[in-house]
């Protein structure tokens, strides 16, 4: 291919995605078609679970043993659940990477998911979601979702909750691992100097190989509900000094061809220095710190959602000075309204040119977004030595289309997390900026 990435299926019908890297230095991502989005109400949370169970031990190896062996070779070494897939991935000298895959192998099919260790996990994985709780950014985009994703198992979180997580049995767990953790769900993405064919040999000697046979893993129901208006989330957390912020949109799925377009428009209103709510919120007025967006997008549907964080006095016009929310809300109107300029369209293809160079170097990135575009199954494929021919066919008009057509305000949900007194006239003050806007 001319991206340099070669698809490989196996007879047993595991299949490989492998790209050159010059150095000596391997990354391999194995990725699991299952997330959040296959797990029944009982069982809610259950892949994030078991993806910590995983490294507790197998009939050949303890934990610790696992970790000293991770730990011996300098491997870098994680795992991560998404809504819509678990990954496991390893950065290591080439020299060890036959090694890993047969750890990661004898994980990911002889872990015997220990009852007194199920016991003990249980409680990490409670700190964890306590820990997210008390990240206000994470706690706003969880509620963000709620109302972006309503009606569809998109709106739940991924760790699920205390409930659900004490409610685990062994069995029920074991069942979800052997239902799910099957060759058809699987891929594995390597980066590596080692040839292809020596990565297939390593593949086809160890454990991985013989990961069972099942049914593609089947996402659980319920459809995004129509939105036909703004929607509001406020919550009163009194720890905060600042109010968190959420202005989102819900946009297109994974698989539409504006993903790419979306990059633009982040880029040109968040995505650096010169960005339009960089420049309004902290340049010229100093209100806030960072301004982030969260573009992310699933096989039935995506968001578009701006996050920052500012003083709770300020987010509404202050003292004769336009407030936070105020600067947001201007932004996106004029975006809408007025399009992006020619400037800022070269700024953005410039710098995403930039950092995309930059991210080459990063071969476990580039080795876990191959496997996405395999796992997903993306078509046409564009893996990321063709990103930026794919960014350069992108003109100004198709960016501001995408802008009118996504950043919708019948789209909208505004969340705030803070220190919120009267929450009602909060939203009685927002429900007014989004109408003079919408006569505007």
């Amino acid at each position: 291919m001319s991206s340099g990435v070669i698809e490989y299926q196996f007879r047993n019908g595991i299949r490989l995605v492998y790209s050159k890297n010059r150095l000596p230095i391997s990354s391999i991502c194995i990725g699991f078609h299952v997330g959040s989005l296959n797990e029944s109400k009982s069982m809610h949370g259950c892949s994030h679970f078991l993806e910590h169970m995983l490294f507790k031990g197998t009939k050949e190896r303890g934990t610790k043993e696992i970790m000293d062996m991770f730990s011996n070779m300098g491997v870098e070494f994680n795992a991560f659940t998404d809504k819509n897939m678990t990954g496991y991935v390893a950065k290591c000298n080439s020299v060890y990477l036959g090694e890993v895959i047969n750890i990661y192998g004898d994980l990911l099919r002889n872990s015997v998911i220990d009852e007194e260790e199920m016991e003990n996990e249980k409680n990490v994985v409670i700190e964890e979601l306590k820990r997210i709780h008390d990240n206000p950014i994470v706690y706003l985009s969880d509620l963000m979702a709620k109302e972006i994703y309503k009606g569809s198992r998109l709106a739940e979180t991924i760790g699920g909750n205390y409930k659900t997580l004490k409610g685990y049995s062994r069995e029920d767990v074991k069942e979800y691992y052997k239902r799910n953790y099957v060759r058809e769900n699987m891929v594995i993405s390597v980066i590596s100097n080692i040839e292809i064919g020596e990565i297939k040999r390593m593949i086809r000697g160890s454990e991985i190989y013989r990961i069972r046979r099942g049914r593609k893993s089947e996402q659980k129901g319920g459809e995004i509900e129509e939105q036909e208006g703004v929607r509001y989330t406020i919550h009163s957390r009194d720890d905060l000094e600042q109010i968190q912020i959420g202005i989102g949109f819900r946009t297109i799925d994974m698989y539409d061809e504006g993903q790419f377009i979306s990059d633009y428009v982040n880029v040109i209103l968040a995505g650096n220095m010169n960005s339009r709510l960089f420049m309004e919120l902290r340049e010229r007025n100093g209100l806030s710190y960072s301004i982030n967006i969260d573009d992310t997008a699933y096989e039935k549907g995506g968001n578009f959602t701006i996050m920052t964080s500012i003083d709770k006095d300020k987010i509404f016009n202050y003292e004769g000075k336009e407030g936070g929310i105020n600067i947001i809300m201007r932004v996106i109107e004029e975006i809408r309204r007025d399009g992006i300029s020619e400037e800022e369209y070269e700024n953005a293809r410039n710098y995403l040119k930039g950092s995309m160079i930059l991210e080459l170097e990063d071969s476990l990135a580039l080795a876990t977004y191959n496997c996405k575009q395999n796992l997903f199954n993306i078509e046409p494929r564009v893996y990321y030595k063709d990103l930026l021919k794919r960014y350069e066919r992108i003109g100004i008009e198709e960016i501001n289309e995408w802008i009118r057509e996504n950043l919708r305000y019948e789209k909208m949900t505004i969340g705030l997390v803070g220190g919120i007194k009267k929450k009602g006239k909060v939203k009685r003050k927002l429900e007014r900026i989004v109408e003079r806007l919408i006569k505007s």
